[in-house]
Order: C-alpha cells, then sequence, then structure tokens
C-alpha cells in the first residue's frame, strides 16, 4: 500500500487536532482540488482570508509546489475590527500549528489586518496570481463582496474560489453577498459544488472538470447527494446525506470530541489491529 501524502494524512486525520470549523468533506474536497491542480501541473499562490488557527489554511500550504507562496490576512490582535466576533484567530497558536506541520514559514507572507485595506495590487506584489484563494473572513454582506473582488482579481486562469459559510442560517449575509456577487459575475466565475460548509467557484471554462475531479474521487463520491440549481446551473451537492446513522455519529464525534475519537482509534488499533479510515 501506497504511503499517504501529508496533503491526505491532514484531510483524514490530523486536521482534528486543530480547532476551528473545517469538515471532515471539506477537507477532502480541498485535497482533491489541490491534487487535480498538482496533478495537472498548474501553478500559482494558496491564499485564504480569516485562517483563526489555520485548519484550513493547512492544507493550502502542504500542498504548496516548488516556488509557491502562500497568503494569509487575518485580524489576529486586532479584535476590535471583528465586526461579526465571529472567531478570534491566534497568531502564536497559528505560526505554532504551521511549525508542527512542516511548513516553510519563509514562504507563508502573513497580513494582520482587514482585508478592506488590502487591493488586488497588494496581493499580486507579495505572492502573484493565486490558484485557490479560500474566503473565510467577515460575515457581512459588504465585507464578503469585498474579498470575492480580491479573489476573483487575483485568481489564476485555472483558479479556485471556496466561500465559507454560503447558506449557513447563523450568517444570512453571507449567502445574500454571495449571490449578489454571483450574478455580477456569472458567466465569468461559477459555482461547481456545494457543501454544508462552503460553496467552490472556478472560471467557467474548468468549472465541470474541478466537478468532474470530486466525483471521480472515492471518498467523495459517497458523500454526493444530489445535483441542486444555482443561478441556472446544476452543481454537486456534497454533504454525506446518505451515511449510515453510525457513520454519522462517527464523524460528529471526531470533530466535537477529537481527543476522545482518537483515543477510540487507539483502542480499535491496539484490539483489532486497525482503526477507522
Amino acid at each position: 500500500m501506497a504511503a499517504q501524502s501529508s496533503l491526505t494524512r491532514y484531510a483524514r486525520r490530523d486536521s482534528a487536532r486543530i480547532e476551528g470549523w473545517f469538515s471532515r468533506i471539506d477537507a477532502e474536497i480541498f485535497r482533491a482540488l489541490l491534487e487535480a491542480q498538482n496533478a495537472a501541473g498548474l501553478t500559482g499562490a494558496v491564499a485564504e482570508i480569516g485562517v483563526h488557527h489555520g485548519k484550513s489554511f493547512l492544507p493550502l500550504c502542504l500542498a504548496l509546489q516548488e516556488g509557491e507562496r502562500a497568503l494569509c490576512i487575518d485580524l489576529f490582535d486586532r479584535q476590535d475590527q471583528n465586526v461579526d466576533a465571529s472567531g478570534h484567530g491566534d497568531r502564536e497558536i497559528f505560526l505554532g500549528h504551521l511549525t508542527a506541520f512542516g511548513v516553510d514559514l519563509s514562504r507563508i507572507d502573513i497580513v494582520a489586518g482587514s482585508s478592506l485595506d488590502l487591493s488586488a495590487l497588494d496581493i499580486l506584489q507579495k505572492v502573484g496570481r493565486v490558484r485557490f484563494f479560500s474566503v473565510d473572513g467577515g460575515h457581512w454582506r459588504d465585507l464578503v463582496e469585498n474579498d470575492l473582488d480580491l479573489a476573483a482579481a487575483t485568481l489564476t486562469e485555472r483558479g479556485i474560489v471556496a466561500l465559507d459559510d454560503f447558506l449557513h442560517k447563523e450568517w444570512p449575509e453571507v449567502t445574500i453577498g454571495g449571490i449578489d456577487w454571483l450574478r455580477k459575475v456569472q458567466g465569468v466565475l461559477e459555482p461547481f459544488a456545494l457543501s454544508d460548509g462552503k460553496l467552490y467557484l472556478a472560471p467557467a471554462e474548468v468549472a465541470k472538470i474541478y466537478a468532474m475531479a470530486l466525483l471521480a474521487d472515492p471518498f467523495l463520491a459517497r458523500q454526493f447527494n444530489k445535483n441542486i440549481d444555482l443561478l441556472g446551473l446544476k452543481i454537486p451537492l456534497l454533504n454525506g446525506a446518505d451515511k449510515k446513522p453510525l457513520d454519522k455519529l462517527n464523524d460528529w464525534t471526531r470533530y466535537e470530541f477529537p481527543r476522545a475519537y482518537n483515543a477510540l482509534r487507539h483502542i480499535k488499533r491496539a484490539v483489532f489491529g486497525k482503526a477507522d479510515q
């Protein structure tokens, strides 16, 4: 059996070690998309707005190829600007996680401040064009549209944007801002997948290719629920709705109580010689 890559190990196990909001399904979607980009020889920087402790930023870093850089943008200790009080990123914890996973900090550009104070030119000058841009910052409409504008203006020709908390009942303005913005760029950037946590976008000419890459992945194929209609497009909903109750309980335990989950895995390994994947 081939050894798992650090990106695969992170998606399937190690992400549970970090506090944050990043489901197993989204971790696997990030893995599959980044692997598809690397296999196709696509290059560019990776970036995230709103890194918190690095839970969803780490897979972007683990996928970096030679010469590529990563950009993170977070308020960190400038919480007076955190209007919706969502997350409280800690820079030292964040850097500790990057170090623990062997990320070369010399390849990371950190902007401690608001994305409202950045321009697309600022991003391009720091890291160049971005092939995977994760938008997970503030949750009010104007900021969502601002962050999506930054992502679109700095994206490579076949880049990906992941918008967090789309359709989340606690953050309705993310959905409102996202829909308004999608209508403005319709035909240029299109959604190609939706999970319970994120909406995934790409240039129209490659969006279906990325959707097929996700559905060709063995793990993600099992998470397919149905195709949904969004702004006249049919996109796959990946949320594991067909999982058995025991599998759902297993996933819930993994993310709500990671220490207990890992302890049970060690017991299973000791007793049966293997653990859940």
